[in-house]
C-alpha cells in the first residue's frame, strides 16, 4: 500500500478502523466501561449525530473517545466534533489518540481540541466522501509510551 489509512476507501477503512486504537486503549487503561457503538448489526447513518458519535468509553468522571492517527496526524470529522461537544456539556469528554507509527498515545481534553481550532492550529479539509474534518499535526499532542492512560 502506497498511501496511508486515510487514502483508503470508506469500505476499506471501516473494516479495521478503531480496532488497533481501541485495543491499545484497553491494554493500557483500566476503570472504564464500554459505552459507544462497536460495529452494530445495522447502519447507524440515519441516527442523530448525538447518538451516532456516542463516546467509546465511560469512567466515573470522564467520557472517552478513542481515535487512531497516522504519520500525518489526526483527522477529526466536524460533525463528530459537534456531537462530542454536546456530550462534553453533560460530562467532560477526552480524546485518547493512538498513533500507529509512534505506537504511543495522547490523552487530550476536548476543550484543548477546541482551543487548537480557535488558535488556527487545525487545518480544515474533507474526506473523499465529502465529510469535512479538522486536521491536527502529531506535534500538537503530548505523546506517552506509558500504561497510565
Amino acid at each position: 500500500m502506497n498511501g496511508g489509512f486515510s487514502d483508503l476507501s470508506w469500505e476499506q477503512r471501516y473494516g479495521s478502523m478503531g480496532e488497533e486504537a481501541e485495543g491499545a486503549f484497553e491494554e493500557r487503561t483500566e476503570g472504564w466501561a464500554r459505552l459507544g457503538f462497536n460495529r452494530p448489526p445495522f447502519s447507524i447513518e440515519t441516527l442523530p449525530l448525538f447518538l451516532r458519535y456516542t463516546p467509546d468509553y465511560v469512567t466515573v468522571n470522564t467520557l472517552i473517545e478513542v481515535m487512531g492517527c497516522g504519520a500525518k496526524g489526526l483527522k477529526l470529522k466536524q460533525e463528530k466534533l459537534s456531537a462530542l461537544t454536546m456530550w462534553d456539556g453533560q460530562m467532560p469528554v477526552w480524546l485518547w489518540i493512538w498513533s500507529t507509527p509512534k505506537q504511543q498515545y495522547a490523552f487530550v481534553p476536548l476543550k484543548t481540541i477546541m482551543k487548537l481550532i480557535d488558535k488556527g492550529e487545525a487545518t480544515p479539509g474533507s474526506f473523499r466522501e465529502g465529510k469535512a474534518y479538522y486536521g491536527f499535526k502529531p506535534s500538537l499532542f503530548p505523546w506517552s509510551n506509558g500504561s497510565d492512560g
